[in-house]
């Protein structure tokens, strides 16, 4: 008798994934996002300096991270006529986000610098996101909801590349030419940001069609944050001025790997050369509102 009592209870949760009237109450859903940054999305900023005139221009970029398309597959349970739970996987596209900083020098002497540098960043996530959707207004084909979700980066990978070019005009020989002549250096640096997990939260707001009895068709504003605080940034390339690699193994720790901490000390001004270039924490904030569209299905 106990047996029969214990297979009952185990099996009580699956009988009820069909509704009162037979209904399945299982769903996948397919859905695309596509998004623009919010004021609090982690931005780089463009500047112009020169020494001549002493101007100084500082751009914010407007692009920032957490922009870009969203994608995704989803599974739920209805669990009654006014909420259901699910579980999404989206994978974030981000889109590069460049900035430059222009530095220029004359010594009214014949000699002048140019440094231009450019730094472009790219974020891309696969991201788990249980989730807890209320429906506030109901009909028979149609319905308004509110949706509530954790999001978690499960896979991720953030990269920073930097090209500069270091620019001095000045005049080699007078008698042979009496022009300026360009000398220019070039390389070029690839950071990968590492450890650390993307988490956070988004809330949703949209309205749900029945097209037919398997198939339903939504659409939704999603405001997301996400705050991802890396433990390390490490250079993954380094192109010398001639094109050649630069072997990185052979390089000095602290010139190729920072690591982010809350607290650590340099004494004496003397860091370790042999052990990562430390910093302060960075936080980089993945602050969005974006559109989107999917099809529901039932089972």
């Amino acid at each position: 008798m106990k047996k029969f009592l214990i297979l009952a209870i185990i099996c009580m949760p699956f009988m009820n994934l069909n509704a009162q009237n037979g209904d399945s109450r299982l769903y996948l859903k397919v859905f695309g996002n596509y998004a623009i940054p919010t004021s609090a999305s982690y931005r780089n900023s463009s500047y112009t300096s020169s020494v001549v005139n002493n101007d100084y221009t500082v751009n914010t970029v407007k692009d920032g991270l957490g922009m870009g398309l969203r994608a995704g597959v989803g599974a739920g349970f209805v669990l009654n006529d006014f909420v259901n739970l699910g579980l999404d996987v989206e994978n974030y596209f981000g889109p590069t986000i460049k900035s430059s900083n222009l530095y220029y020098y004359d010594n009214q002497a014949g000699l002048v610098t140019i440094s231009n540098t450019g730094v472009d960043y790219q974020a891309k996530i696969v991201m788990l996101s249980p989730n807890i959707t209320f429906k506030a207004l109901s009909q028979p084909d149609f319905f308004i909801y509110n949706r509530l979700a954790i999001k978690v980066g499960v896979m991720k990978k953030v990269t920073e590349k930097t090209n500069s070019e270091y620019n001095e005009r000045f005049i080699d020989d007078i008698n042979i030419n009496p022009n300026p002549t360009d000398h220019i250096t070039k390389s070029k640096q690839d950071y990968e940001y590492q450890g650390g997990i993307p988490f956070g939260f988004s809330a949703a707001l949209g309205f749900q069609v029945k097209l037919s009895d398997k198939i339903r068709f939504f659409a939704e504003a999603e405001y997301t944050q996400l705050t991802y605080n890396p433990k390390k940034k490490v250079m993954t390339q380094w192109i010398n001025n001639d094109g050649t690699n630069v072997d990185l193994s052979q390089q000095d720790k602290i010139q190729v790997e920072t690591e982010y901490m809350k607290n650590f000390t340099i004494k004496d001004g003397q860091t370790n050369n042999n052990a990562p270039q430390p910093q302060p924490t960075l936080h980089m904030p993945f602050s969005s509102i974006g559109l989107g569209i999917g099809f529901f299905y039932k089972l």
